[in-house]
């Protein structure tokens, strides 16, 4: 996958994420299935958000205050029988051996900006909150790397082991959870999706007859890499989406889309040297189709074209996204 398109590719899967963590039902239920075996310990009216915004500073005696800009995925703070901390979600997409360093990072600076919160209010001074992170991996390949900061660290003596600070935070691999364990649908679909495509080697077909949610639907394009599909959902307007549907009508329109196509390549090639209205009426019939609107503006121009412009436009038909490209190159 080409560079840019792999980067604009995890942009979409972070951000869609983090909305799909936001909510604290889904976010509750994931906690339990991780750190409880799907019991119901941790309810959504526990949660409250926390700002995810990690930013802070430190001072040095030979640079002063030097600025750290950082940003959490999502945390919560929870409040169970009165007793508060603070849980954060970490979303991995693919392989990172320094995570559990970053994770490390980031407690620290979440405990950093409590400190200074605390030393600007005069009135209180409130004790910390405690904080652990979950990194959630999304990715298809294995992770390789350590899952927990004790597998990095060396053996501490026995006898200071006890002492030693070694938080867990475990990196926890989603396609081996099991999606029986939770009880909110949005998840259970969500797991059971990754797994099937993974196992069937990111072939959505397999999804047919899975009934999910927009943003699931969403969630198990991005990661099947099929972002024709995930471009297709969003401008459905049901909040539900029948997989098999979607795919279904997703094929016909590349089965259309590819007749067409084939039409003009042949049609363009037998008409190259015949005559200019048979060229004009294919060219507005494709554009048409792609663009789903053309002006009657722009059908002056076509049928007003030369054969050379008209021979331009069909080198780059299939790349034209809007109409105005359409009169840029009829005029180059």
């Amino acid at each position: 996958m080409h560079r840019t398109k792999k980067k604009k590719k995890m942009k979409r899967q972070d951000a869609l994420l983090k909305v799909y963590f936001h909510d604290p039902y889904r976010f509750a239920d994931f906690i339990n299935v991780i750190l409880f075996n799907g019991q119901e310990i941790l309810e959504p009216t526990m949660l409250e958000d926390y700002d995810s915004d990690t930013s802070t500073y430190v001072e040095t005696h030979q640079i002063g205050v030097i600025g750290i800009n950082r940003n959490r995925d999502i945390i919560k703070k929870v409040n169970i029988d009165g007793k508060m901390g603070l849980i954060a979600i970490e979303n991995q997409s693919h392989v990172d051996r320094r995570m559990l360093y970053r994770i490390r990072e980031y407690d620290s600076y979440t405990c950093l900006n409590q400190y200074y919160y605390q030393q600007s209010q005069s009135k209180s001074r409130k004790k910390l909150l405690h904080i652990m992170t979950l990194v959630l991996y999304f990715g298809s390949k294995p992770w390789k790397g350590a899952r927990t900061f004790n597998e990095l660290a060396l053996q501490p003596p026995s006898s200071l082991e006890s002492f030693m600070n070694y938080p867990m935070v475990p990196i926890v691999c989603v396609t081996d959870l099991d999606y029986h364990m939770f009880h909110h649908y949005d998840n259970l679909n969500l797991i059971r999706g990754l797994q099937i495509i993974y196992r069937f080697n990111g072939n959505i077909e397999m999804l047919k007859g899975m009934i999910v949610s927009k943003i699931v639907a969403s969630l198990l394009a991005l990661f099947s890499d099929d972002e024709e599909l995930f471009e297709m959902i969003q401008i459905q307007s049901q909040e539900e989406i029948n997989m098999c549907e979607s795919i279904r009508k997703f094929k016909e329109d590349n089965i259309r889309q590819g007749k067409i196509e084939g039409r003009m390549e042949g049609r363009i090639e037998g008409h190259i040297e015949g005559r200019i209205e048979g060229q004009v009426e294919l060219l507005i019939e494709i554009l048409q189709y792609k663009l789903k609107y053309l002006s009657q503006e722009t059908i002056f121009k076509l049928q007003n074209s030369s054969e050379q412009q008209l021979k331009e436009l069909s080198k780059h038909i299939f790349e034209i996204q809007d109409e105005k490209e359409v009169t840029q190159i009829l005029v180059s």
